[in-house]
């Protein structure tokens, strides 16, 4: 009973009172609105899921099962044809002009404007390059397991890998990202974990579809036997 900060032990029926053991930033949030709970979002492609169920769980369901906490593994493959495969052969011809422009450079004994002129050209062929290649290759892991949330981009190296225990984890919400450019407005979606000092972290970011978004919310939550509650700034 969250009103009276009481409850009752499920082994001897003995009625305690729990309120010493949440600190005040958690208290206040007990009320915070639970939200009517959305209808269960199904595993949308480019994803894969294994859960890892606990020894007594007879198999069940993590919707069926919610007093135990379960292990769970989403893996997420960033390959996207269309994307990557035009940004790897734009990257080569973008790459290849600049090889030339420097083989006339140093065979014609250039000025130094013809070496120095091209440098953010190069950086920004690089980057496309890079972006290409693990558009193709990477995925990205994210996993429950004992007591750690981890995240994991690889096998070639990324940022955001992450390793968050998991009782620091007090809720999870999806968010819209708006990118405007020439054609037009395009959306991505951030998977957020909130801690229960109040701050909050990307787990995955600018992930493509907000299917994937929801579920990866959707599937942790259920693996950390997490309430889903309205969080300000979420996907409405």
């Amino acid at each position: 009973n969250l009103d009276r900060m009481v409850a009752r032990c499920r082994g001897c029926h003995a009625v305690f009172d729990f309120s010493d053991q949440l600190d005040a930033q958690r208290a206040q949030k007990r009320d915070r609105p639970v939200k009517v709970q959305r209808a269960e979002v199904p595993m949308p492609e480019g994803l894969s899921v294994r859960w890892v169920e606990p020894e007594g769980s007879g198999g069940l369901s993590y919707r069926s099962n919610q007093d135990q906490r379960r292990d769970v593994t989403i893996e997420r493959r960033w390959f996207q044809p269309a994307k990557h495969l035009f940004m790897l052969l734009f990257a080569i011809v973008w790459n290849a002009f600049l090889v030339s422009w420097y083989g006339a450079a140093v065979s014609g004994n250039g000025p130094w404007i013809m070496f120095v002129f091209p440098i953010v050209h190069v950086a920004v062929g690089l980057s496309m390059g890079y972006g290409a290649i693990t558009g193709i290759f990477n995925r990205t892991t994210i996993a429950v397991s004992g007591d750690t949330l981890r995240v994991r981009h690889g096998p070639l190296p990324w940022l955001g890998n992450r390793e968050i225990p998991v009782d620091q984890v007090e809720q999870l919400y999806c968010a819209q990202n708006e990118h405007r450019n020439k054609n037009g407005v395009t959306f991505s979606y951030d998977v957020k974990a909130v801690f229960k000092d109040g701050k909050s972290l990307p787990l995955v970011a600018r992930l493509p579809e907000m299917e994937q978004a929801l579920y990866v919310e959707q599937t942790i939550e259920g693996a950390l036997g997490i309430v889903d509650v309205a969080v300000p700034g979420e996907i409405k």
